[in-house]
């Protein structure tokens, strides 16, 4: 389960209480936590785990699409693919 808490607050407390409390074995992911209050710092590098930053980008924009069936992901760009 993945979350874009920082860290401040009690939103990331409740959000892994709730998450333990109801599915203790799902791995809770929160790779930005506390630098991000301030709306004027750029995110470190590390918070990039799963994406590239802005700059290293492709400077064109790409096109996604996502099928679905019964309200369900199965393919992304035509591409059969698990939910996983």
């Amino acid at each position: 389960m993945a979350h874009g808490c920082t860290g401040e607050g009690n939103d990331q407390a409740r959000i892994h209480v709730g998450v333990r409390s109801q599915a203790p074995s799902l791995e809770i992911i929160a790779p930005a936590r506390g630098v991000l209050e301030d709306p004027w710092a750029p995110p470190p590098a590390d918070a990039y785990q799963f994406t590239v930053d802005h700059k290293d980008a492709p400077d064109e924009p790409q096109t996604v699409i996502v099928s679905f069936e019964k309200g369900k992901p199965v393919a992304l760009d035509g591409k059969p693919m698990g939910l996983v």
